[in-house]
């Protein structure tokens, strides 16, 4: 859930390998000679470049937890008189923060190449999908009370691609992945949220499935008042948190 990382706040330029291979192309096909940039255009900060990756590919939140430059040196220093251990060179940290912005605009423009925020191919590919997968099972676990089927993840992924097809995966906390009850403390009493819509998105789709059909049933079925109470017990309880998070997300 966290990742210790040296300068999360430095710049830097990600492009993706396919937009690198069709300016490649056009280079080796065109009459244009000498130095050529292909980077992003607008740079990013490293860590969010790593949270924007564990959100689309993996559907989870990462925690950055700054490392100083000298610490990390000094960490390189001594596994490196520490034999059987594997370590990482100095110049490799070092020249990681030592990145410097490239401007690459007029380049880019005259080979006709547009370079897309990495969230882009991430959502179109495979690992995109794995992503969506793990918020399907979590939100869906979280409503039903148990596992889905693959039919109802399925259905999930295909339905959130098609009605939030700019939007990507939530970002699951690890808590709420291994635990999805405690998503009921997080749920914002306005439904205008990420986290809001899919929740909702997957309430309608377990109501119209024969998973959610059996769940339910079975859940009436087993001491329905005290079911009952005890959801109004947890209700009454996190609603305090509820309201304080609504109002801060607000305010944002």
């Amino acid at each position: 859930p966290a990742l210790p990382m040296i300068s999360p706040r430095q710049l830097v330029q990600p492009i993706h390998i396919d937009e690198v291979c069709g300016g490649l192309l056009t280079l080796a096909l065109g009459p244009m000679t000498g130095p050529w940039k292909m980077a992003a255009p607008q740079p990013i900060m490293f860590g969010d470049m790593l949270r924007t990756l564990a959100r689309e590919a993996l559907g989870r939140r990462l925690i950055i937890i700054p490392v100083p430059l000298w610490m990390a040196l000094l960490g390189c220093r001594i596994t490196a008189l520490i034999p059987f251990i594997p370590t990482v060179s100095e110049q490799r940290v070092r020249g990681l923060a030592s990145v410097r912005v490239m401007p690459c605009t007029a380049d880019l423009a005259a080979l006709g190449l547009e370079v897309r925020p990495i969230a882009y191919h991430i959502r179109r590919g495979p690992r995109g999908r794995k992503a969506l997968l793990v918020e399907a099972m979590t939100l869906l676990r979280y409503i039903l009370g148990r596992h889905p089927g693959t039919g109802l993840l399925r259905t999930y992924v295909r339905a959130a691609r098609r009605l939030d097809p700019e939007a990507g995966p939530v970002g699951l906390s690890p808590l709420m992945i291994a635990w999805p009850a405690s998503i009921a403390v997080s749920e914002s009493l306005r439904r205008t949220g990420l986290l809001e819509r899919r929740l909702d998105l997957a309430t309608t789709l377990a109501d119209a499935s024969p998973d959610g059909a059996r769940a339910f049933l079975a859940r009436d079925r087993a001491w329905p008042m005290a079911r009952l109470l005890g959801r109004l017990v947890l209700e009454a309880a996190i609603m305090p948190v509820r309201l304080v998070l609504t109002l801060a997300r607000r305010r944002d």
